[in-house]
């Protein structure tokens, strides 16, 4: 199992050329992030859930289940967008079958960029770097992906993972955010604090 403190923020369209340049780009004192990687998540159609989801990526073997755990008292800021901390958990399955129900096809454009602690902050990973892995140690992954779904609407996402100890993610989390916050973001318009199982619910597929 892979216990994980989250923020996710959703908007339609694309994000501005301003921010996408600014989330990519190599800084003064920091790392380009990782290219943009293509792939396609197959999710369980469950009308109105949206603290499960139920996922295949496509050509892969293994069926992810991701549950939310709860809502935080703790809510933290970034470039104009507010939202609560949530405690996620995900689980690994070789023997669900999703062949004989209906799925919803996601496609995913993301770029990434990862860190791991150092001491009371944060230090990144260099692009070059293998992505952290929950069996191995703590890191929090910041994430821009540009999606669409199967009506080929536009939206795209800003999301941040911590994942790790239960008593470190938290910390962590709010670590790596501050750091991206040092980096003096472009201004974003307000997003909506959604998780993807919400975000997929209120589209009606």
């Amino acid at each position: 199992m892979r216990l994980s403190a989250e923020l996710r923020w959703f908007w339609e369209g694309e994000p501005t050329k301003e921010f996408a340049r600014w989330f990519a780009e190599a800084g003064q004192d920091w790392y380009a992030a990782r290219p943009t990687k293509t792939r396609l998540d197959n999710y369980l159609a469950d009308r109105g859930q949206s603290e499960l989801g139920i996922k295949k990526r496509s050509g892969g073997s293994i069926v992810e289940v991701k549950g939310f755990i709860a809502a935080r008292n703790q809510t933290l800021a970034f470039s104009n967008c507010t939202a609560s901390v949530e405690l996620w958990a995900k689980w690994p399955s070789f023997a669900l079958d999703l062949s004989c129900v209906r799925l919803i096809t996601i496609e995913k454009r993301r770029s990434m960029r990862s860190f791991r602690p150092n001491g009371a902050g944060v230090r990144e990973l260099p692009p070059t770097s293998e992505e952290p892995r929950a069996d191995t140690a703590s890191a929090c992954n910041v994430e821009l992906t540009r999606i669409s779904g199967p009506d080929g609407s536009p939206w795209w996402t800003l999301g941040l993972e911590a994942f790790g100890a239960l008593e470190q993610i938290e910390t962590l989390l709010a670590a790596t955010l501050a750091e991206m916050e040092h980096r003096k973001p472009p201004p974003l318009t307000n997003g909506q604090a959604w998780s993807y199982p919400a975000w997929i619910a209120i589209q009606g597929w």
